[in-house]
């Protein structure tokens, strides 16, 4: 019984109202409608919570009787000392003139004793009980919200280049949680990637924070220039003294928009495999070569701070990705594919 009311304490508490309110609206953006305001509210509230008696059942630990406990002890006793034991003794010498009494030292060695003595030993020990009685116990209920702070949202949001919607429409989620505004894109969008930026501003006096936010959406790279991707692919990838070679086939318009990812290891037989590189290059660094619509990627060792390969074998894996814009991206889920693709290629036990 006890134990089932701690529990009913434990989810009271538990099961207290949430101290931060959000609120989602939807806005909707288009070549005719560039731009679009809304004025949003949130609050921030916090439980009341009281302490409230209950009867609950208590126990306490009282005196039943008292056992007399009794059991055997061995004491060690000893008699006499270790070491040298002296006395003297007279030896009686006589001559012509009569006897005399001579006095002499005798010393010998002498080893303690000891031997085990038994002795009973006895002791009187208290025997508890537990005694349950009824009591009065305390725990914390909720029994209302206050409310500790208002968000007054004022947002607007807008796109740079409306006339490449193309006719379509971009339908926006915006969740207010307190003094920020994320928003969310719920309808379809896949002709461009999409990013976007947000300026904040704000006042607060304590109880009413009033915020101003401007999210501006970018309409960014076409869809299909980026898309090229799926259907590229790591061609004649080698490792020399000179460095990493490799074409990229459809790739050209991305020479600086790509991220390298390099795993090289020397092949060494009995103690492992040495690593050389393990990193991400990203290809504007490197100055890649279009030739038509291919890209000629060549990566110095120099580029990778390595000196000059050994003559032995190398391992050598490579993973190319679209570079991640800085802005956040407003429509992933719909470039899901192109944004997670990662044209792989890799050599084994090559000798530079």
């Amino acid at each position: 019984m006890l134990m089932f009311r701690i529990l009913l304490s434990v989810l009271s508490i538990v099961s207290m109202p949430s101290a931060q309110a959000s609120q989602v609206s939807q806005i909707e953006l288009s070549a005719a409608a560039a731009s679009q305001s809304i004025q949003m509210t949130d609050q921030k509230f916090e439980p009341i919570i009281e302490s409230q008696p209950y009867e609950a059942t208590c126990d306490r630990q009282v005196l039943d009787h008292v056992e007399t406990i009794c059991s055997t002890v061995n004491d060690s006793v000893c008699h006499g000392t270790d070491g040298e034991v002296c006395e003297t003794q007279s030896d009686k010498v006589c001559n012509s003139q009569g006897c005399t009494e001579v006095p002499r030292k005798v010393c010998h060695q002498e080893q303690k004793v000891c031997e085990t003595v038994p002795r009973r030993v006895c002791s009187d020990n208290p025997v508890m009980r537990t005694e349950y009685y009824s009591c009065t116990q305390y725990h914390d209920v909720v029994v209302g919200q206050r409310l500790v702070k208002t968000f007054q949202h004022s947002v607007e949001v807008s796109v740079d280049r409306p006339e490449l919607l193309q006719g379509q429409s971009l339908v926006i989620s915006l969740l207010a949680r307190e003094d920020s505004v994320a928003p969310t894109l719920v309808s379809s969008f896949s002709l461009n990637m999409l990013t976007f930026e947000q300026a904040v501003s704000n006042s607060d006096n304590g109880t009413i924070e009033q915020i101003s936010s401007r999210i501006l959406v970018h309409v960014d790279s076409p869809t299909a220039l980026i898309g090229k991707i799926l259907s590229s692919s790591v061609q004649n990838l080698s490792l020399s003294a000179a460095g990493i070679s490799m074409t990229i086939p459809g790739m050209a318009e991305l020479s600086q928009d790509l991220m390298i990812a390099i795993k090289l290891t020397q092949h060494r037989f009995l103690i492992g495999d040495k690593k050389l590189f393990n990193d991400t290059i990203a290809s504007e660094s490197i100055s890649p070569v279009t030739q038509g619509d291919d890209l000629k990627v060549t990566i110095p060792l120099a580029k990778m701070n390595i000196g000059q390969l050994k003559s032995t074998r190398h391992n050598l894996s490579i993973s190319i990705s679209l570079k991640r814009p800085a802005l956040s991206i407003l429509n992933a889920n719909d470039l899901a594919a192109v944004i997670n693709k990662r044209l792989e290629a890799s050599i084994s036990n090559v000798t530079p």
